[in-house]
C-alpha cells in the first residue's frame, strides 16, 4: 500500500485561492441578493406611506363629508358606553340648545326636555343604557323646552349593544331637529281636513257626470244602430242597382240618390262622431286620390241633378296637376260639394271650378254669384263654417274674395304626390264568408262582392260562423258585431283558436256602432279591422283587397302636417327655426344611435334608441316613421333591412318637415 503524500505548499496555496474566489462570488451574490432585498424594502415602504397618506386624506374627506350631511340634515351622531361618557359630533350642542361637555352622559339632556314629555324621555333613556335584552332600533321623538314660540322637536335612533349576560355595553346613533318636517306635516293634515267637504262635493258631481256619460254612450249606441242598419241597406241596394243593365236615365237617377244617401250618411257619421268626441277634433285618413276623375264626377253630379246648371257649371284643370295625391278623400269630395253647392244657389250667370298646382301645394278656386244672392244666408254660413273646419283640419287655408258681381272662394291644401294604387286581377282563388243576422245585409254585402269576383257563403250567427269556419277553404271573413245566440266578437275569437291557416285568415268586422270603443273591442278580440256601416262598395272592395294582397296598400305620409304645424305655428320665425334644428339634430343622433347598436347587436341600446325615435315621431306626427317602430319597441328586433327602412322614413320626414317650414302659403294663397 502507497502512503498519501501531503501536498506541498503550491498546492495548498493554490487550493485556498479557489477557495477564495469561491467565497468573493458568494459574497458579490450576498451582496446583490441583500441590495435588491434593500430596494424592495424601500419600494414597499414608499407604497405603505402612499397608501397611509390617501387613507388619511380620504378619512378628512369623509369627516367633512360628515360634517356637511350634519349641517344640510341637521343632525348630530352620538356614541356612549357602559364605561365611558358620550362621544357626540359638533352639531348636538346646537340641537340640545346646551353645551356638550366632558362626561356628558345622555340622560343629562332631560333638564332641556319639555316638561310633557319628561316621563316618556326618561323611559327611553333607560331602555336605551340599562341592563336587559337586546331590542331593536330605538327611535323616540319629543319636544325641547322653549322660552317663546312653538317647541322644537328632536328625534333619536339609537342602536344599542349588550354583553353576552345581558350587561349594557354601548348605544349608537343619531338625533335630528325634526320641528319643520312635522310642521309641514300638521299644515298638510289641515289642508286636507279643509278639503274633505269639498272632495265629496266633487265625488258627488264626478257620479253624476259619470252616470250622465253611461246614458249618453247608450244613447249614441242605439242611435247608431238604428239609423245605421236600414241605411246599410238603401246604400247597398242602390250600388247593387247601379251594377244591372239600366237605361241612361235609369242611370242617371240612380247615381243622383246614391250621391243624395251618401251625403246623408256623411252627414250622420259626423253627428255622431261630434256627439261621441267631445274634443271636436276630425277624424282625417290619408288615402290615394285620383283628383281629376274626382272633380269631374263631382260636377257631372251637380250638371245631371240641376239640369238648369248642365251649362253653368265649368271645370279648368291646370295641366301640371298631379294625377294622384295622398289626401282624405271624403273630407275633399265634401268641401267642394259644399262650394259648388252654395255657388249655385247664388249665381244667376255661370260656376267656375279651377284647380291649379304648385309644389307640395293645391289651389282649387270656385267662382259664383255675388254673396248676397244666396236665398237661405244662415244655411249658407253653415255650409261655409264646415268648409273652413275640414281645410283647417287639412292643414290648409280659406280665402273669401268678394266683389259686387262675384264671389270668389279659394281654398289651398298641402298635397304629397302618389302613385296610383295597383290592382290584381287575380280573383278566382278568392272565397269569403260574410256573417250578418239581417238577410237585406247579407244580400248586399254579398252583392258587392260578386260583382268585384269573389265567392261568397253566408252565415246567419256567431255559432254558424264557427262551424263554417272549420270547413276551411275561406280566403276571408266579412263578420257583423251585434248578433244573436253567439255574437261576432265572441265568433272571432272561437275562430282565432282553431289550429292552422283558418286561425289566421283575414277577419273584417262590420258594425253599425260607430264608436271608438267599439272598434277597439273588435281589434282586441282578433280582428283585422272594423268598419263602421253603411259601408260603401268601393271601400269594401278596397279593404277586401288589401287584406288578400290583391291591392298595394297606401303609402303612409312621411308626416302628419296638421299634427307638425299645430306644433310650430305656435313660435315665432326665429324659434321656429331653433326648434327645427334640435328636431333635425335629435332625429339624425337617435337613428345614429340605433345603427350603432345593430352594429354592435346591442339589443339593450337599440331599445332605448327606438323607444327615443318613438317619442320624436309621436310628437311631431312622423306618420311612416311611427310605423315602422311600434313593432321593435314591443319586444321585436331591428335588422338591417328594417335599419334602411327607419333611415329612409327618418330622413323623408325631416325633408317632407323642411319643405312645409321653407314653403308656407304666400300672401294670394289661400
Amino acid at each position: 500500500m502507497t502512503a498519501i503524500e501531503p501536498p506541498d505548499a503550491d498546492q495548498r496555496i493554490a487550493m485556498l485561492e479557489r477557495q477564495l474566489r469561491r467565497a468573493r462570488v458568494a459574497l458579490r451574490e450576498a451582496e446583490g441578493l441583500l441590495e435588491t432585498r434593500a430596494r424592495e424594502l424601500e419600494r414597499s415602504n414608499r407604497e405603505l406611506m402612499a397608501r397611509e397618506q390617501a387613507l388619511l386624506e380620504r378619512l378628512d374627506t369623509d369627516n367633512r363629508m360628515l360634517l356637511e350631511a350634519e349641517r344640510i340634515g341637521n343632525f348630530a351622531t352620538i356614541r356612549e358606553t357602559r364605561d365611558a361618557p358620550a362621544i357626540a359630533s359638533a352639531p348636538l350642542s346646537d340641537l340640545l340648545g346646551m353645551p356638550v361637555a366632558a362626561g356628558f352622559r345622555l340622560a343629562a339632556v332631560a333638564s332641556q326636555v319639555h316638561a310633557l314629555d319628561q316621563g316618556r324621555f326618561r323611559d327611553f333613556v333607560h331602555a336605551a343604557t340599562g341592563d336587559g335584552p337586546p331590542a331593536a332600533m330605538l327611535d323616540f321623538a319629543h319636544r325641547l323646552r322653549r322660552e317663546a314660540g312653538p317647541p322644537r322637536w328632536l328625534r333619536w335612533r339609537l342602536q344599542r349593544r349588550i354583553t353576552g349576560d345581558g350587561q349594557f355595553l354601548d348605544i349608537t346613533g343619531t338625533v335630528q331637529d325634526i320641528s319643520e318636517p312635522r310642521a309641514a306635516g300638521r299644515r298638510v293634515q289641515t289642508l286636507q281636513l279643509l278639503d274633505t267637504r269639498r272632495t265629496r262635493r266633487m265625488l258627488r258631481l264626478a257620479r253624476d257626470v259619470e252616470s250622465a256619460e253611461r246614458a249618453r254612450i247608450a244613447f249614441l249606441a242605439l242611435m247608431s244602430h238604428d239609423v245605421r242598419t236600414p241605411m246599410t241597406g238603401l246604400l247597398g241596394m242602390l250600388s247593387l242597382l247601379g251594377a244591372t243593365s239600366l237605361t241612361a236615365d235609369q242611370r242617371r237617377q240612380v247615381g243622383l240618390a246614391q250621391r243624395g244617401a251618401e251625403q246623408l250618411r256623411l252627414l250622420l257619421d259626423e253627428i255622431i262622431r261630434l256627439a261621441e268626441d267631445d274634443s271636436g277634433q276630425l277624424a282625417l285618413e290619408q288615402a290615394p286620390l285620383a283628383l281629376r276623375s274626382t272633380l269631374e264626377s263631382i260636377v257631372d253630379f251637380w250638371r245631371s241633378a240641376r239640369p238648369d246648371a248642365a251649362a253653368r257649371v265649368t271645370l279648368a284643370i291646370d295641366p301640371g296637376a298631379p294625377e294622384w295625391v295622398s289626401l282624405d278623400p271624403t273630407r275633399f269630395r265634401q268641401v267642394v260639394d259644399n262650394l259648388v253647392s252654395d255657388a249655385l244657389e247664388r249665381s244667376g250667370e255661370r260656376v267656375a271650378v279651377a284647380l291649379g298646382h304648385r309644389p307640395g301645394w293645391l289651389r282649387l278656386g270656385v267662382d259664383g254669384g255675388p254673396a248676397g244672392a244666396a236665398a237661405n244666408s244662415n244655411a249658407r254660413n253653415l255650409a261655409i263654417a264646415v268648409c273652413q273646419r275640414i281645410v283647417d283640419a287639412l292643414g290648409g287655408r280659406l280665402a273669401r274674395t268678394t266683389t259686387a258681381a262675384a264671389e270668389r272662394i279659394e281654398i289651398g291644401l298641402p298635397v304629397r304626390i302618389v302613385e296610383p294604387p295597383e290592382h290584381d286581377p287575380a280573383t278566382e282563388a278568392s272565397r269569403i264568408l260574410v256573417v250578418d243576422d239581417v238577410e237585406t245585409n247579407r244580400l248586399v254585402v254579398c252583392g258587392m262582392l260578386r260583382l268585384h269576383g269573389i265567392e261568397t257563403v253566408e252565415a246567419a250567427d256567431g255559432v254558424e260562423a264557427v262551424a263554417r269556419a272549420t270547413e276551411g277553404s275561406l280566403s276571408a271573413i266579412i263578420m257583423d258585431i251585434a248578433m244573436p245566440e253567439m255574437d261576432g266578437l265572441e265568433a272571432t275569437r272561437r275562430i282565432r283558436a282553431l289550429p292552422g291557416a283558418i286561425g289566421k285568415v283575414p277577419i273584417i268586422g262590420l258594425t253599425a256602432h260607430a264608436g271608438a270603443r267599439e272598434r277597439d273591442a273588435a281589434i282586441a278580440a282578433g280582428m283585422n279591422v272594423c268598419l263602421s256601416r253603411p259601408i260603401d262598395r268601393q271601400t269594401l272592395t278596397l279593404v277586401v283587397d288589401r287584406h288578400l294582397g290583391r291591392t298595394r296598400a297606401s303609402a303612409t305620409p312621411a308626416i302628419n302636417q296638421n299634427a307638425f304645424r299645430d306644433i310650430f305655428d305656435r313660435f315665432d320665425p326665429a324659434a321656429r327655426a331653433t326648434l327645427f334644428h334640435h328636431f333635425e339634430a335629435d332625429l339624425a343622433d337617435q337613428v345614429g344611435r340605433l345603427a350603432q347598436a345593430v352594429a354592435a347587436v346591442d339589443a339593450t341600446a337599440a331599445g332605448r334608441a327606438v323607444h327615443s325615435l318613438t317619442g320624436i315621431a309621436g310628437t311631431f306626427g312622423l306618420e311612416a316613421l311611427r310605423r315602422l317602430l311600434p313593432a321593435t319597441d314591443s319586444g321585436g328586433t331591428v335588422n338591417e333591412a328594417t335599419l334602411a327602412e327607419i333611415t329612409a322614413a327618418a330622413q323623408a320626414a325631416v325633408a317632407a318637415a323642411r319643405q312645409l317650414l321653407s314653403a308656407p302659403p304666400t300672401d294670394g294663397d289661400p
